[in-house]
This record gives structure tokens, sequence and C-alpha cells, in this order.
């Protein structure tokens, strides 16, 4: 295999458990090293991992507890993920298969799973087509809560510009606990989550959007509703003017293309 710096290799017995064994082929003869893994012998899976930290953090941090009993877990991660619209766009793949591999691990089938959407950050761009990879993974996360059991908490107003890690984590945590309080232990809470994206229909020159955990109805700060994008089919990118519908929906323009706060740093579309 082709070989970048230090590699971390793990490997797996006919027990299934597992251990990391790491070398630094940038000190040591690729030959040899390669005569190394051979000699784990036969019956020893091997599987390289181009980012050696991936598996140290899973066979350090995590591998360890299983198969302890857990009531749920939070997942606050994506910047990294975010340095370009196509990688951005494949994170939803990836956390559901993160979720997968969590409650397979734990042995349980139904292990809550909350999420942390990235903040806002930077300026915004006005550039909802795809140059922000931040809004790209931001609807990756929304994408991966298909499965039963999850939630995400929406952190886009608490975001800091000049700050990748904003610093007010109280807050993220007392949305993350709504979920975990109103979901898992069945506590009366005003609200699990803010709204969210739920669906679309056309009806009489509109685009009307429907939301999840609306509830008491939408509010826009203000009574302006903001942070909707359309685009016609000459791909250019204008201000919706977007209302709040009688039925708790948002109307807009039909348009081709409908876009709601896509950008590193959106506006407040609710309250």
């Amino acid at each position: 295999p082709e070989l970048h710096g230090d590699i971390g290799v793990r490997v797996a017995g006919a027990d299934d458990r597992t251990s990391e064994v790491t070398f630094d082929f940038r000190a040591a003869d690729k030959a040899a090293v390669q005569a190394i893994v051979a000699g784990l012998g036969p019956e020893i899976r091997e599987e390289k991992v181009r980012r050696p930290r991936c598996v140290t953090l899973h066979n350090g941090m995590l591998a360890p507890l299983a198969p302890v009993a857990l009531r749920g877990a939070v997942w606050y991660q994506g910047e990294g993920n975010a340095s370009d619209p196509k990688t951005a766009q494949e994170y939803a793949v990836r956390l559901r298969t993160l979720a997968r591999d969590w409650r397979r691990m734990f042995g349980d089938a139904d292990l809550p799973l909350y999420v942390v959407q990235l903040p806002g950050y930077r300026e915004p761009s006005h550039a909802p087509a795809g140059g922000d990879a931040w809004a790209h993974l931001r609807e990756s996360q929304r994408r991966a809560l298909a499965p039963a059991h999850t939630g995400l908490a929406v952190t886009v107003d608490i975001g800091e510009a000049e700050d990748i890690h904003p610093k007010n984590k109280q807050e993220v945590g007392r949305r993350l606990s709504l979920w975990a309080l109103g979901t898992v232990y069945g506590r009366k809470v005003p609200a699990t989550s803010g709204p969210l994206p739920a669906g679309h229909s056309v009806s009489g020159g509109a685009i009307k959007v429907s939301f999840n955990h609306a509830n008491g109805g939408l509010v826009a700060p203000g009574g302006v509703v903001r942070g909707f994008e359309v685009a016609g089919a000459d791909g250019k990118w204008v201000p919706a003017e977007a209302r709040i519908a009688p039925d708790e929906e948002v109307a807009v323009p039909a348009a081709p293309v409908v876009t709601i706060g896509h950008e590193l740093d959106p506006p407040i579309c609710f309250e």
C-alpha cells in the first residue's frame, strides 16, 4: 500500500478485540515495515488508516467503553470536514455511519445521538449556490437526522465571526439537554428543538416550506422573515420575499431552487 508518514494499522484477532500498531515510515525502511506488517500472521486482519489520529481516538477513548450501557451520546464536530462543498456534502453519510457503528458497539439499536450543528462563522457571503462549505455541512448534519432517535441542536445564532470555536458552550449544552430531557428522560420541556425544515409544496405560484418543531407557531424576529433566497433558471440568487402563512408554513415565490440560511453566518430566520 502507499505509505504516508506516520500511519496507524488497526489489527484484530479471532476474538475481534482490536489494538493499534503505529509505524513511522519516515524513519524506517519501507520494505522492513511491510515485512513487520506481513509478519502479524494470517489470522490477523489489518486496516490501513489514512489519518492515524482517527484510529487513536477510537481505540483509545471509545472502544474501551464498550459494551458499557449508555443513555445517549452527543456529537460536536464538523469544522474539519467543511474544507470544500463536496466533502461537506458527503458528511451526512459519514455521520449516519457513525451512528450505526456506535449503536452496534454498545448493543443498542435505539441509542440516541444528538448533533450540534455548526455555528455561524465569518461574514455572510450571500453565495448559497455552493460557495459556503460550512452551509453545505450544516445541511448534511440536518439530513443525517433521518434515522430515528437523533436530534439537532442549532447554533447558528451563537457563533462568533472571528472564532471557529465560540465560547458560549453553556447555551449549546442547554439546547442539547432539551433533546435529552424531552425524549430520553420523559421530562416536560418547552420544546426539544427550534423549527427545522420538513418539506415543501407548490401552490398558487408560491412554494410553501413546512417545518417540524414549530411549537407554538413560527415567529420571525421583528416580524420579517429573513434567510430565504431563490434562484431562477439563470442561476442568479436573490433574497426572497418570504412570509409566514396561516398554516404555519413559510411561503416564498415559486422558483426552481429555494435555500434557507445557506451561508457561513446566516441571518436568524425564527425566534
